[in-house]
């Protein structure tokens, strides 16, 4: 499997979404905690918790 077929999830905006553009990964997703200030990030996906990243890679996979 290529980085380009995975999925990198976290949860630090500006650090994570920046390693996963320089990973080459085919997504980047932040899962925003609660505390978190609602704010424009350049995200493929942002879910607010385990089960809607969950369901995202469901539908995703078939």
């Amino acid at each position: 499997m290529e980085p380009a077929d995975c999925w990198y999830v976290g949860d630090k905006p500006h650090r994570d979404l920046v390693c996963a553009r320089l990973a080459g990964m085919g997504k980047a997703v932040l899962m925003r905690r609660p505390d978190e200030e609602r704010v424009e990030i350049d995200a493929d996906l942002i879910v607010d918790s385990a089960t809607e990243l969950h369901v995202a890679l469901e539908s995703t996979l078939g």
